[in-house]
């Protein structure tokens, strides 16, 4: 079996490569392991009743994006006004962060706090400068340690499941980037804040995030995507990758290409590329960590829960990190009548919440859900578990020296292209990962000419985006 291309995983990232490739006449095989398409951007459907895997809005600053999209999807293309909290200390904080919200949550004592530690570390900075070895510092620098302790420190270290000075600073740089306290205040304000949206609405597909990449599947007539399959080896010879070779439901097949690209988790990939390579880049690769996720969803004998899409929750002492309505990205998400929540627990691959049956987790965030929505077991009739291995690459002290001999090594093979989340190791929205597909595409078809880490890394709020 032979192709213009082969693309390992049908993702965001993938489907849109092999959606690009189709349209400039080129043929791709896309092989994806899940019996689904949209891999984390997927949209999970039981009984009467869709998610996505966790809060998947879509906002980016590039035009193009929006008006591929909506040329895809048509009406089912809506706008929704977006509600997202904080649940910290028993108290609903407004996200992003409004600054009368925020001091009147907190009251004098813990506004005061919040005034003079930010104070006090930009004066101290203007002598002696904080050094930023890590996120707690940059964090702290900027904002201050009483703000910094408030949401950011603690969700971090509970995303992460590391302290947060044993983060790099680079997670704060990719996103947080220019958000500061003064342009809080400055849209408190009304003055123009060049993060300009924190955004106030967004575009979701009617029926979930999946409906994106199943479009893009139904045009891309060039394409033939092999569901539950997963690539064994790659072989390579002169400098090129020759041949992937893949086990599928029907068995096992070589399949040849002149172009290759992998949106599969980059430790993984270099571990099938036969010859083997050098033993430093697979320590380096082993060293690079990926973080797991599990969701609970729950279906709920109510009209509805809260007017947010999601809600984080950073304090410790609450088992999961997210909590959000789907309902609330489009009412067809959901039986009349009925609302469903997700409940998103981040752990480590194999740990006691990976492994956790969906009754433990229902015991571990029964409690919470009582407190926050008086919600009772008995309005609960149906309950499922996800789980997601590779879920966010992690940025420790030391990720950028082994990310840098891994990809060294792989970009040594002049037809192979990792992008992605996962295959390029880069935390990214799903935006990004549509760029990434649609611009590896076009390094196929025209001369290379696009760094696919570009992508994402511009010194920006990550939240900006334009709004039509």
């Amino acid at each position: 079996m032979k192709s213009d291309a082969l693309i390992i995983g049908a993702g965001p990232c993938g489907i849109s490569a092999s959606f690009e490739l189709s349209k400039k006449g080129a043929s791709s095989i896309v092989i994806e392991k899940n019996p689904y398409i949209g891999g984390l951007s997927s949209t999970l459907q039981f009984g009467k009743f869709r998610t996505d895997i966790g809060p998947h809005r879509f906002f980016s600053k590039n035009r193009y994006l929006y008006d591929m999209i909506e040329d895809l999807l048509g009406s089912d293309w809506i706008a929704v006004n977006r509600l997202t909290r904080f649940y910290i200390r028993d108290k609903f904080f407004m996200y992003p962060v409004d600054i009368m919200d925020t001091l009147k949550n907190l009251g004098f004592s813990g506004s005061l706090s919040v005034i003079y530690d930010y104070a006090y570390e930009k004066l101290k900075n203007n002598f002696s400068p904080r050094k930023i070895k890590s996120f707690e510092d940059k964090i702290i620098s900027d904002f201050g340690r009483s703000l910094a302790e408030l949401n950011m420190l603690n969700y971090t270290e509970k995303i992460w499941g590391l302290p947060c000075s044993k983060i790099s600073p680079d997670w704060a740089t990719q996103r947080i980037k220019d958000l500061s306290i003064l342009e809080v205040i400055k849209k408190a304000l009304n003055m123009g804040s060049s993060a300009k949206t924190l955004v106030d609405m967004f575009y979701y597909p009617k029926y979930g995030t999946k409906m994106i990449y199943e479009a893009m599947a139904k045009r891309s007539l060039n394409s033939r995507i092999i569901m539950e399959s997963s690539p064994v080896s790659l072989r390579h010879e002169g400098g090129k990758i020759k041949a992937v070779r893949v086990l599928s439901k029907e068995g096992e097949m070589d399949i040849e290409a002149d172009n290759f690209i992998s949106t599969m988790p980059l430790t993984e990939l270099v571990k099938i590329i036969t010859p083997s390579l050098d033993n430093k880049v697979l320590e380096s690769a082993e060293k690079l960590k990926y973080r797991s996720h599990v969701s609970l969803f729950l279906a709920i004998d109510r009209q509805s829960l809260f007017n947010d899409q999601w809600v984080y929750l950073p304090d410790s002492y609450i088992p999961f990190g997210r909590m959000m309505e789907p309902r609330n990205f489009s009412h067809a998400m959901s039986e009349d009548g009925k609302t469903s929540l997700l409940l998103e627990f981040f752990c480590w691959y194999g740990d006691e919440v990976w492994q956790a049956s969906s009754e433990k987790l229902l015991e571990l965030a029964l409690p919470r859900l009582n407190k926050i929505f008086s919600l009772k077991r008995e309005e609960i009739f149906m309950r499922e578990v996800h789980r997601e291995r590779f879920a966010y690459p992690v940025y420790d002290l030391d990720y950028k020296k082994n990310l840098e001999i891994v990809k060294k090594a792989v970009s040594s093979f002049s037809n192979l292209q990792v992008a992605g989340r996962g295959g390029a190791f880069k935390y990214n929205n799903q935006d990004h990962a549509i760029e990434m597909g649609l611009l590896s595409a076009s390094n196929i078809i025209e001369s290379p000419k696009y760094n696919l880490d570009d992508i994402g890394s511009e010194q920006a709020y990550f939240e900006k985006g334009y709004v039509k």
